[in-house]
């Protein structure tokens, strides 16, 4: 498949569901969203066409506060191992907890959040998003376990947000 195709493809994976099935032809497991290929994923890397089309599609959905469409949406994308794509996972699964039903769900909810920014971080240290992104979600998690292990990765807090600054913003 052509870049230009796999952009075209992005574009409409605006969608609520997401199968990963096997496609002969194109070297890898290909997400299927709406019925038609959004992304291969599986060891197969996009080109950063592709991913700056998915991040821009990720970000109008943000501007319109629909995090259930991007969560569905970059989940079928984290495969793809692109910093950008995983801070913004984490972030739109942050704002999926803020609007859980139960604690346990939300406690449950950041610590994916934090999980997939953490792998951004192991992608890219120099990414002020993921900084701070990863300053957010350390003490929303460790708030959830009580102050005393919210006041222990303070310092941590602080090292993202000082990183943050470094890294530009």
């Amino acid at each position: 498949m052509t870049s230009r195709g796999l952009v075209t493809l992005l574009l409409v994976a605006r969608s609520r569901a997401c199968q990963r099935v096997s496609v002969r032809g194109l070297g890898g497991v290909a997400a299927l969203v709406g019925g038609g290929v959004a992304s291969l994923v599986g060891g197969v890397s996009a080109d950063a066409s592709s991913v700056n089309a998915l991040v821009t599609e990720a970000d109008q959905l943000y501007e319109e506060m629909k995090y259930e469409e991007i969560y569905t949406l970059l989940s079928c994308f984290k495969g793809l191992k692109s910093d950008d794509i995983l801070w913004r996972l984490g972030r739109a699964t942050f704002e999926r907890a803020k609007a859980a039903a139960t604690e346990e769900e939300r406690r449950q909810l950041f610590r994916e959040a934090l999980d997939h920014v953490e792998a951004a971080l192991a992608i890219n240290t120099e990414n002020f998003a993921v900084h701070k992104w990863m300053s957010i979600l350390i003490d929303y998690v460790y708030a959830a376990e009580g102050t005393k292990a919210r006041i222990s990765k303070s310092y941590v807090v602080k090292e993202h947000m000082i990183l943050q600054k470094l890294c530009g913003d």
